[in-house]
């Protein structure tokens, strides 16, 4: 299996097996998904996946912001 991602200037696109990822059923994407996982060997590059699932499918809720430095600080909460 072959996975392209390609970006840059206005373009952006991923293709699998030269078919367009729109082809593909979400069951499909989600076996992809999970094989392209189980590639991932280093903590830190899971971690920075689970931090973008976190934003993408968990609850989030504005903490206020920062009396120190007056960035913004978010909980993002997912129940398995």
């Amino acid at each position: 299996m072959k996975i392209v991602y390609s970006t840059g200037c206005i373009s952006e696109g991923i293709t699998i097996d030269n078919k367009n990822y729109n082809s593909y059923s979400k069951e499909e994407i989600k076996k992809i998904l999970h094989k392209m996982l189980d590639k991932v060997d280093n903590i830190a590059d899971l971690q920075e996946i689970m931090s973008n699932l976190c934003e993408i499918v968990g609850y989030c809720k504005d903490l206020g912001q920062c009396e120190q430095c007056g960035d913004w600080v978010y909980d993002y909460t997912v129940e398995l």
